[in-house]
């Protein structure tokens, strides 16, 4: 919703991202699709859990239900 309609940005950025590059695009959704419908790599950790991103980067986290 948010990348092709305008929707509201998600509240915690970093867990959009799905690939990892410390960006919110259109890679994160050909990624989840590949590893979802192609075997492709999982997200990095802390997939599958909710946890923080050990990835420092500038996406910010607003929502305390997953830091």
């Amino acid at each position: 919703e948010h990348l092709f309609r305008g929707g509201a940005e998600p509240a915690c950025l970093p867990t959009a991202d799905s690939n990892d590059d410390s960006g919110v695009n259109l890679s994160d959704v050909l990624f989840l699709l590949n590893h979802l419908f192609h075997g492709g790599d999982p997200p990095p950790s802390p997939f599958p859990a909710c946890g923080a991103d050990g990835t420092p980067d500038a996406l910010e986290c607003v929502s305390a239900a997953c830091p």
